[in-house]
């Protein structure tokens, strides 16, 4: 069987494929968690510096073996935290601050409000914190977007959001964002013309 490509199936797919790129572009920026630009702690002469999600068991693993994402598989996921970058204008006194937070189950289903109390040491120009919420056995998370929001003294910090899909339902052996490989005939849809 001989395939031709024809001018007009060329942009076809070629417009196909840019769409398709586009739309998981704006879905990645949509989920990437982060904070507003150079917000203030209130108490603290600190910003935040960034904002991430990862996955755990009980406890935090070490930071160079966290893996940070903004999608979850819900088959996998027990505890979904957070990690809070703070930049410190000057280096502050040793002591502690009361970070609140809440979960929210999209659209606006509030699923716990926690605080933690990170401490602070002298000479820290920079500091990370860390604090989660989920369960020791893996699959409780119900599938959906959700929404994280830090307060420190009633004023928000921070926000963020990442997402639980059950991809193991879906027969998908890969995270969302590995490449899967060569695009084959039989997955491009038929309307789309000869290839």
């Amino acid at each position: 069987m001989k395939t031709t490509l024809t001018n007009h199936g060329i942009l076809k797919t070629l417009a196909c494929l840019f769409l398709a790129f586009g739309l998981c572009l704006i879905h990645a920026q949509n989920l990437t968690a982060g904070p507003p630009k150079q917000a203030t702690i209130p108490g603290l002469n600190s910003e935040v510096a960034g904002l991430l999600f990862f996955q755990s068991t009980k406890g935090y693993p070490p930071k160079n073996k966290r893996q940070y994402k903004a999608i979850f598989d819900k088959s996998k996921a027990h505890y979904i935290n957070w990690e809070l970058a703070l930049h410190h204008r000057s280096p502050p006194q040793a002591g502690s601050f009361r970070i609140e937070w809440t979960i929210l189950h999209a659209p606006s289903k509030s699923l716990a409000r926690l605080w933690t109390t990170p401490r602070l040491e002298p000479g820290w120009m920079d500091s990370t914190h860390c604090h989660g919420f989920g369960w020791e056995q893996p699959g409780k998370w119900a599938v959906g977007e959700y929404k994280v929001e830090l307060f420190v003294k009633g004023v928000k910090i921070a926000s963020g959001e990442f997402e639980v899909e059950d991809l193991s339902s879906k027969g998908q052996l890969q995270e969302k964002g590995q490449d899967t490989g060569p695009i084959r005939k039989e997955d491009i849809p038929a309307d789309l013309g000869e290839l």
